[in-house]
């Protein structure tokens, strides 16, 4: 048997809903925290030879819209350089920023 610092339903769901998204084939790592009380995933994604990272809250219901904003804010920031931060733990908008590296993400305020 083993412990787990969270919740395993939570567990499947972030599977599941990184699965869902297609991001699944992307993502390197899946960094899980703690912000105000709430988890927070940072999604680590190789996206055409660069760097992305997706802040997600993670109580996120809402897989299916994020994942189709995100790919949208992909699709149009695909010849832009740089590495990304798409910061959706935002209640009313997403934020996107490009990054040489490393920086603090997901107030979510």
């Amino acid at each position: 048997m083993m412990n787990s610092v969270f919740p395993v339903t939570f567990f499947s769901e972030w599977v599941s809903g990184i699965e869902t998204s297609g991001w699944m084939p992307h993502t390197r790592t899946v960094e899980v925290s703690r912000r105000e009380g709430n988890y927070l995933l940072k999604l680590n994604l190789n996206v055409r030879d660069r760097a992305v990272h997706i802040l997600l809250r993670g109580d996120q219901a809402r897989w299916k819209e994020t994942a189709s904003a995100v790919s949208q804010i992909l699709h149009q920031l695909q010849f832009s350089g740089g590495n990304l931060i798409i910061d959706t733990t935002y209640t009313d908008r997403i934020i996107v920023r490009n990054v040489a590296g490393g920086g603090q993400e997901g107030s979510g305020r």
